[in-house]
């Protein structure tokens, strides 16, 4: 169960151009009550990403933002929002200053769920940006100590005057920074968190707190311990650390909160990126490469690394899948998929991947587009392999569920191999249509496939 509590978005001007509509994102959990958990979504734009539309007062961009929640055990979607924008472009105001930051807050139950945000040019709808995870809500448990996740953020103003601020909570405006991305002209790190039912199960009238920040080699290049009162039910904390000193590469954020009598210990973990050209670890780092430094593989999490990797299976030689199997480290599994999608990049003198964002954008169709009622995800369905590999067929004849044959699809494509089809058939009634036939070279063929239609 879902409620939507609050809407804010926050237009400052940005600058556009014909690039990819590049989306920051990230989210932290907040828990409410036994029934209820705050999850904040954030996200910014990247400069220079709209298309500009000269008007007679200045320049604008204008866009459309689309959040979409499903319940993971049901399949069923919650919320389908979506927001249009409109900002005018300030010519004094220098680049990396242009940015447009937002926040959308709702209330979810405890449970698993899947949530798809996307972003659309509105005067260029080959410009968009889209992203897919899965999230999990935790229960609440009065009888331990909790902590919500990191918010990560460019800036906190204390005791902040600005109530009506998007990003006002608890006498607090925590602006936030999605892209998680520190260090060169953005020296120091901040973040904000909450702390839960101390005083019910604290015995000392401190708790002890520790923040440490560790590299990907485990070599812990932060840390801080102090104390804090013991005797209300709930806290927040903030922190600040100055990461203009070191070397460039992602680190992991952990707070613990301690209380060494009752031998008790709660944690959250934040990835970050530190970005400090001059500083470079050629341990951590492909050594120079700016283009990889600014990937989107830099941020990821080694799970996401690994389903990015799955999901480029389509395209993938035997000996590539064999080479990432016996990849164990983290970093070299960012260093590959960065080379791997480099070697396919058809248009490399632009600052973008063309190729990967034409492959991530079928994989999100196919995942919305095919996904069954059994959960299995679209992207790994036949349908969904078809439309990665050949894109968007030239026409689609539907045969839906009738008394003589099972529901079943022809796909036309009429410019490759001078026309060829494919047969999809649904025996599962989930929704799982399967590969039967097809008339191009080297994909499944059975011209016995529609007696394999029939009931």
């Amino acid at each position: 169960m879902i409620k939507k509590i609050l809407l804010t978005i926050l237009l400052p001007v940005i600058i556009f151009g014909q690039n990819s509509f590049n989306v920051d994102f990230d989210y932290a959990h907040f828990y409410g009550d036994s029934n209820y958990s705050t999850i904040e979504f954030y996200y910014s734009f990247t400069k220079k990403s709209l298309t500009q539309v000269q008007k007679s007062d200045g320049v604008y961009i204008a866009g459309k933002l689309r959040l979409q929640i499903f319940d993971s055990s049901k399949s069923t979607e919650l919320v389908n929002d979506h927001w249009d924008f409109e900002s005018i472009l300030d010519p004094e105001a220098p680049d990396d200053n242009q940015k447009l930051t937002g926040l959308l807050r709702y209330y979810l139950a405890s449970g698993n769920y899947k949530c798809i945000l996307k972003g659309i040019d509105l005067n260029n709808s080959l410009i968009s940006d889209s992203l897919q995870f899965e999230l999990n809500v935790p229960k609440y448990d009065e009888k331990t100590v909790l902590l919500s996740d990191l918010q990560l953020a460019n800036e906190i103003v204390q005791d902040s005057k600005s109530e009506s601020s998007t990003f006002y909570k608890n006498t607090l405006e925590v602006v936030p920074n999605p892209s998680a991305l520190y260090g060169h002209g953005v020296p120091v790190f901040y973040f904000y968190y909450e702390i839960y039912n101390i005083s019910n199960n604290v015995k000392v009238d401190r708790i002890k707190v520790v923040y440490e920040l560790k590299n990907t080699r485990g070599e812990t290049n932060y840390k801080k311990t102090k104390f804090m009162p013991a005797s209300n039910s709930s806290v927040l904390d903030i922190g600040a650390i100055k990461v203009n000193d070191l070397v460039t590469g992602p680190y992991d954020v952990i707070v613990t909160v301690n209380d060494s009598l009752s031998n008790l210990s709660a944690s959250t973990k934040k990835r970050i990126f530190v970005y400090n050209p001059d500083n470079l670890d050629s341990q951590q780092l492909v050594m120079g490469n700016s283009n990889f430094l600014s990937s989107e593989f830099i941020t990821m999490s080694e799970e996401e690394l690994d389903k990015n990797f799955s999901q480029a299976r389509y395209i993938s030689s035997d000996a590539e899948k064999l080479e990432w199997k016996k990849i164990s480290q983290e970093e070299a599994k960012r260093e590959y998929l960065y080379n791997f999608w480099a070697a396919r990049d058809e248009n490399p003198s632009t600052p973008v991947n063309e190729t990967l964002m034409e492959y991530n954008r079928r994989i999100q169709y196919a995942t919305e587009k095919y996904s069954d009622l059994s959960n299995k995800e679209g992207w790994t369905s036949d349908r969904g392999r078809i439309y990665i590999l050949y894109g968007k067929p030239s026409e689609v004849e539907r045969n839906p569920f009738d008394t003589e044959n099972v529901p079943y699809e022809l796909w036309y494509y009429n410019h490759i191999e001078g026309g060829v089809f494919f047969v999809f058939a649904d025996f599962s009634s989930y929704s799982n249509y399967v590969l039967l036939h097809s008339t191009k070279r080297g994909e499944l063929s059975d011209e016995n496939w529609k007696n394999k239609t029939r009931r």
